[in-house]
């Protein structure tokens, strides 16, 4: 399995931008899917082009900053290598994959982390509450 700081061959910062703008397009193709959700709501979405993020580039991997409307910025972390490595059919376990916020995802679960980005349970399907452990109501 291939994980940030594994050096990668032939790994350049313009393969993992090409990888990225491929990634983009298709997480905002999945969150218009998720968009008609009966259980999330989209509260924020992509806006803006990506940041590169140097400082935390790592062995072969990249590092962009993907900003949201309610000014959260994901942190992405991406392989720079043929995008048909990380997205292409037949692709075993140690592909490359892709981080988004703190976890690696193969291709296609870093599509759908990062397309639910700046959505949230809808406010009559959460649960309610706890009561207070010691018994008493608060107002």
């Amino acid at each position: 399995m291939i994980k940030p700081g594994d050096e990668m061959e032939g790994a350049t910062a313009e393969l993992a931008a090409v990888a990225l703008t491929t990634l983009l397009a298709d997480v905002r193709e999945r969150a218009e899917e998720l968009d008609v959700s009966a259980v999330k709501r989209r509260v924020a979405q992509i806006e803006g082009e990506p940041v590169r993020d140097p400082d935390s580039d790592a062995g072969g991997w990249f590092a962009w900053r993907v900003p949201l409307s309610d000014g959260r910025q994901v942190p992405v972390l991406i392989p720079g290598v043929d995008v048909k490595q990380m997205r292409g059919p037949g692709l075993s376990a140690a592909a490359p994959r892709i981080g988004i916020g703190t976890a690696l995802w193969w291709w296609r679960d870093a599509v759908g982390s990062l397309a639910t980005a700046g959505t949230e349970l809808r406010p009559e399907l959460a649960p309610p509450k706890p009561a207070p452990k010691n018994g008493t109501a608060t107002i």
